[in-house]
């Protein structure tokens, strides 16, 4: 399912949204009652998009403090928000690396290792999938189901090809 990027909030939603007000309005003002249900229904599920792109927007846009120094911090010295930063700094795109270039590196190192990031990340992670997999695991059962039947099928199918396969074969001896 194609969704948009909650941090580009599509203007065309809010569009149809208002558009759907409008012949609500217009259908009332007209009595054409039969037609009043079917666009809120319309309208409940425009709003209902809207808010859940600007809860996703929201989310996406909170920071979450893990509990460790900044790079700065760590790597005393360096002014750079954050390690990513660091890798992307344009004075390393050159074809030799430079002295500055390995103290950064050094520095991003002891700063992982300090931080313990890479433990934090993976716990962090398997914290997160250990949830989803208990929020979803209707949908995954449902999902695994599809896959064997699809497997099922093409197992006969290649079952009944290597018959013929074989049958084929055969009559050329």
């Amino acid at each position: 399912m194609l969704r948009p990027d909650p941090a580009q909030r599509p203007p065309r939603l809010a569009k149809i949204r208002d558009n759907l007000k409008d012949r609500i309005a217009e259908a009332e003002r007209e009595g054409r009652l039969g037609e009043i249900e079917g666009l809120q229904v319309s309208l409940a599920g425009a709003e209902q998009n809207l808010a859940q792109l600007d809860a996703e927007r929201a989310r996406s846009q909170r920071v979450i403090d893990l509990g460790m120094p900044s790079f700065a911090q760590i790597a005393g010295g360096f002014d750079y928000p954050d390690p990513y930063a660091a890798a992307g700094d344009e004075r390393w795109e050159t074809t030799e690396t430079t002295p500055a270039e390995r103290a950064t590196a050094r520095a991003d190192v002891a700063c992982q290792k300090s931080a313990q990031s890479v433990k934090v990340w993976a716990a962090a992670e398997t914290r997160i999938q250990h949830r989803l997999i208990q929020q979803n695991t209707g949908r995954l059962h449902k999902a695994k189901a599809r896959k064997d039947r699809w497997l099922a099928a093409a197992r006969r199918v290649l079952d009944r090809e290597g018959r013929t396969h074989d049958r084929h074969h055969a009559s050329d001896q």
